[in-house]
């Protein structure tokens, strides 16, 4: 009988990866004292080979210099904030690194693309174990980080359900001193997972730990007995599920919060990634979309979501938005956010409002019936907030 400990949970996770298509390293393998160096030094975080070689493959037609400007980009942010830092590498990995090239004497702004959304079996995908950072005097191991295309997206931190001690908030605890420890880690990061092998949780690298959720199969699975960790790696962690979350499913808000000593009130950046009922909801809608409206069969009709309340139905809507309005099919389709309440209706304009690196342009919100004619005017494109009302006849029709 195996023992349940550290080391087995995490050669068990490691295994399920790479069964799954995932390449596997041990952090001592790639280190910068290895026989097959990725990381320049130890206090790199990104593994600069690989990096540099996944540029060349996602961009084989670019100039060497383009490539050389986007990966300078992304190896210097800016500042020493994680979640700025986090935000502006997000920026950077879902739309691409904008770089000037002259050719002729001409310049322009050519896009270096970090991440193909588009066929997520084009990147590469590693999971590291015990990979060794420095920082700021603080040399950490950590348990196992997930690289795409040389890039630490996803850091997991495991303990063993067989200690007593080891509980998912000391997992979740560990996160947060490896904040402190070594933030740079931080600033390329995707997701956060915590797990004791059998119980597991994700949320994004600002979430307290009451945020942290399960990933769950889409459909029940009958007569069979599987750890949420394994159901997580399977559902989740498939490589087109991880590509989509990032890129369709992720959005930052400015959050008020309190200080509890001084009682001022300050502006925090935070970040949100979709829950698993979030993500199905939303593929399942946007697949509906174009069934309905690019397929021989559609009928123009797509269905409703049914919504829970303190579900995130503003955010599902957001995430739909986001992916319908740059999928390639819908070409540069208006939406229109259609509300029975004026409470609601600002409520979800403020959502949308903060969201607008999803949604790559700025939401309007109809003031009068004769605004919603003058928006509802152009051949497509926009997202336009209004109440039902402002869709009653004109008096005496």
């Amino acid at each position: 009988m195996n023992t349940l400990n550290e080391n087995s949970i995490e050669q068990s996770f490691i295994d399920q990866l790479i069964s799954q298509g995932y390449t596997y390293f041990n952090g001592t393998d790639i280190s910068p004292i290895s026989d097959n160096p990725q990381r320049e030094n130890f206090t790199s975080v990104i593994l600069e080979k690989h990096f540099k070689s996944s540029l060349k493959k996602l961009n084989p037609t670019l100039p060497e210099s383009a490539r050389v400007e986007a990966y300078q980009k992304v190896i210097n942010l800016g500042t020493e904030d994680i979640m700025e830092n986090n935000e502006r590498f997000h920026t950077l990995l879902t739309n691409g690194v904008t770089v000037e090239y002259t050719k002729e004497g001409r310049t322009k702004g050519i896009n270096v693309t970090l991440l193909d959304d588009k066929n997520p079996e084009n990147n590469s995908f590693w999971v590291v174990n015990q990979l060794v950072v420095k920082d700021n005097n603080n040399e950490k191991r950590f348990d196992v980080v997930i690289f795409v295309n040389g890039l630490p997206l996803v850091f997991i931190e495991l303990k063993s359900a067989s200690d007593e001690k080891a509980t998912l908030r000391k997992a979740y605890t560990q996160i947060q001193n490896y904040k402190k420890a070594v933030p740079s880690i931080f600033y390329y990061n995707a997701l956060c997972v915590i797990s004791d092998g059998i119980d597991a949780t994700t949320s994004s690298v600002s979430a307290p730990f009451t945020r942290y959720l399960s990933w769950k199969a889409p459909k029940e699975i009958k007569g069979e007995i599987r750890t949420e960790l394994q159901l997580l790696t399977e559902y989740m962690l498939n490589k087109k599920t991880l590509v989509e979350l990032i890129r369709y499913c992720t959005v930052f808000e400015q959050e008020e919060k309190k200080d509890e000593k001084t009682g001022l009130i300050f502006q925090t950046k935070i970040k949100k990634v979709a829950a698993y009922h979030q993500y199905y909801s939303v593929q399942k809608a946007v697949e509906q979309t174009i069934r309905a409206t690019h397929s021989k069969e559609g009928d123009r009709k797509i269905g409703v979501i049914w919504h829970t309340q303190g579900s995130g139905k503003s955010l599902s809507m957001v995430f739909y938005s986001g992916q319908i309005i740059t999928h390639p099919q819908m070409g540069n389709p208006t939406i229109v956010m259609l509300t029975d309440r004026n409470d609601l209706d600002d409520q979800l304009f403020g959502t949308f409002g903060n969201c607008i690196g999803l949604l790559r342009q700025t939401p309007v919100q109809a003031n009068n019936r004769a605004h919603i004619k003058e928006l509802l005017k152009v051949s497509g494109g926009g997202v336009i907030f209004t109440t039902i009302q402002k869709f009653s006849p004109s008096e005496g029709n």
